[in-house]
């Protein structure tokens, strides 16, 4: 739980610029920040919204508090044994509103309370979730779950118990508790009680930012515009907008326009904050940098990377580092990439993201491989390996389960069955490299055993098959899925959505001219253009999406929970990649243009080879159309 520690620098800064403390309050408030600094704040905005203001205006504020409720310094009770019941429920609700405005003086007043005996059921109740939280905010993180459950199961107010419920969908989205979190989040929706609606909005935020993490993008949009209809106030319009615009960035969706980002920059500007809206201008530069408009790109991040250095909030500012790195590889200013990733990386922390160490140690292998520097370039693969794969492995661990608990029957055997073939969905062609490293590991097993039996004739026969199997699943020239294993699984895909009737869409696209190209420059140079355009369509896709080669110069892509509309997005941005591919590099003397067709089960029906039969045409049409561009089968 890092945002609680986040809370606690808060609070600690605030001591620390405090002239009436010690020199001692202030060399521990010091040591304390600078060990903490560097702390990730995954989901900043939920635990520390409530009734929190801006840092700034916190004193005013507090005493505006303060002034309504009669309670100030000088008449806040002292005396431990003359409380009366009017008191601690002033005196509760104090230490709430200061929670994360003031934490010493609030975390003064439960210690205060926690030595009362006649407090009511509700107000020891309401005491129970305030030391929860406030566990969380000393990094206590053993206790809290225990004490919301404690609070849930009482006989506590509709009210408490619900903020105890979004509460623990906090804790789980932090501590990647998918299953739990996913129980929470239907236990939560299910309450039907007249809750106010402050601690509605704050409850969707819980599930918006949740379904973020799990990468579940369109429960979290549909979610995030329940947030935007129902805030009211500047600071959850702001927090509204930034999740709402990170939910279309993350899902590819073709609904994010430019509007929408200037849009949500001018809510947080108004009452600046920074964290925020750092994290809006870098999903800016990344819709500019898909895009390919690279000078937009650099214009919507480098101008402000002294502010979103001064938020001192590391993930923001590595994540900022990494986008100018690659915005500027993307230039061919490989210097100024290879400064900035460096940047990035030391801003590298444990829990740094998979997605960000990913994408800089790639581009450090790609500049190492470029300045010939091949050492460092194969330790950077290494790293990029190693990312690469934990990446795949967490995604799958997060969809897999999802899909368990979505359908609710764990212990349907047949059900475990299915889901596990679905779960070979999510394997793209990154995870070529993962398999290969788990061959030679049993190869070097088993050599060992044959070597002690003198049974050599057994490794022969299994490694023959192992090739057989690769040969048979992958295309060894471009690592796309071959013909025959793309079919199975498109099949077996197709069956699953039409199951849960859930969308799936179906690309293909041909390469424009390209006999021409084997004609003119030789087969190698042809098999060179076929390699690359797998690979820069191939990152266009989500890890749950399949691309296979069909043969020839001929693609296909299959898009599970995409419709029509959003699968014309990823076919431009596909076509677009292939258009600015580096043709001079690939030894061609024009750019490289592909056709493409698209079509989708609700148009095409349930029948796999009617699905790929209209997109095949959509795609024909396009080449009738003078080619380079997109067709949709309606």
């Amino acid at each position: 739980m890092q945002l609680f520690k986040y809370l606690k620098i808060m609070t600690l800064s605030k001591a620390f610029s405090n002239r009436k403390n010690d020199l001692c309050q202030k060399l521990r408030a010091a040591q304390f920040i600078k060990q903490y600094l560097n702390s990730k704040v995954a989901i900043l905005c939920f635990f520390a919204l409530f009734h929190s203001h801006s840092f700034a205006a916190n004193n005013s504020a507090q005493s505006n508090i303060l002034n309504k409720q009669g309670l100030t310094e000088k008449t806040l009770p002292v005396s431990e044994h003359a409380l009366t019941k009017q008191d601690i429920s002033l005196m509760l609700n104090r230490a709430d509103k200061l929670r994360s405005s003031n934490n010493a003086i609030s975390r003064q007043i439960l210690e205060k309370l926690k030595k009362q005996a006649f407090l009511t059921l509700e107000q020891r109740n309401f005491l129970t979730y305030l030391t929860a939280i406030q566990a969380g905010f000393e990094g206590d993180y053993s206790q809290i779950e225990l004490l919301l459950t404690t609070v849930i199961k009482s006989e506590a107010s509709d009210l408490l118990k619900y903020r105890a419920n979004y509460s623990l969908i906090n804790l789980y989205t932090e501590q990647e508790r998918w299953r739990d979190g996913l129980k929470q989040v239907e236990t939560l929706l299910n309450i039907e009680s007249n809750i106010e609606q402050h601690y509605r909005r704050l409850a969707l935020m819980a599930v918006t930012e949740f379904y973020i993490q799990l990468e579940q993008y369109s429960l979290a949009y549909k979610y995030s515009l329940q947030v935007i209809k129902e805030s009211t106030s500047p600071r959850n319009i702001c927090i509204a907008k930034q999740l709402q615009v990170a939910v279309k960035l993350k899902s590819s969706s073709p609904l994010l326009k430019e509007d929408e980002v200037v849009d949500a920059i001018n809510a947080c500007e108004q009452i600046n904050e920074q964290i925020f809206l750092g994290y809006i201008r870098l999903y800016q530069g990344e819709m500019y940098l898909n895009d390919a408009l690279t000078s937009k790109a650099i214009n919507a991040t480098l101008p402000y990377i002294e502010d979103i250095v001064a938020t001192n909030y590391y993930p923001l500012i590595g994540n900022s580092y990494r986008l100018i790195a690659e915005i500027y590889w993307q230039q061919k200013q490989y210097r100024k990439a290879k400064n900035y990733a460096f940047k990035a990386q030391e801003y590298f922390q444990v829990d740094t993201s998979l997605k960000d160490k990913k994408a800089i140690f790639y581009l450090l292998f790609q500049l190492s491989e470029l300045e010939e520097d091949y050492i460092q370039a194969f330790e950077y693969h290494k790293l990029y390996d190693e990312a690469n794969s934990e990446l795949i492995k967490n995604t799958q661990e997060k969809h897999l389960v999802f899909q368990l608990v979505q359908h609710n029957d764990l212990a349907n055997k047949n059900k475990i069955a299915q889901l596990n073939k679905t779960n070979t969905f999510l394997k793209t062609q990154h995870e070529i490299t993962l398999e290969k490293e788990q061959t030679i590991i049993l190869i070097v097993m088993i050599l060992v055993g044959l070597l002690t039996l003198g049974s050599s004739w057994v490794y022969n026969s299994w490694l023959t098959q192992q090739k057989l199997r690769q040969i048979a699943n992958f295309d060894s020239l471009t690592g796309a899925t071959s013909r025959g294993h793309f079919f199975e699984l498109a099949e077996l895909l197709l069956q699953e959505q039409v199951k849960f009737k859930q969308d799936l869409s179906c690309i293909i696209f041909d390469l424009d001219h390209f006999k021409q190209i084997n004609d003119t420059y030789g087969h190698a140079i042809g098999d060179k253009v076929l390699t690359a355009v797998a690979t820069v369509c191939q990152e266009q896709l989500r890890h749950q999406d399949l691309l296979g080669r069909l043969g020839g110069e001929e693609f296909a892509i299959i898009l599970p929970d995409f419709n029509l509309t959003m699968a014309e997005d990823v076919a431009n941005r596909c076509r677009i990649a292939i258009h600015n591919l580096d043709y001079q590099s690939l030894g061609l003397e024009s750019a490289i243009t592909a056709s493409f067709g698209v079509s989708d089960k609700d148009i095409s029906g349930e029948n796999l080879t009617d699905l790929l039969a209209d997109a095949d045409s959509a795609m024909y049409s396009s080449k009738q159309h003078g080619r380079n561009c997109t067709v949709t089968y309606r």
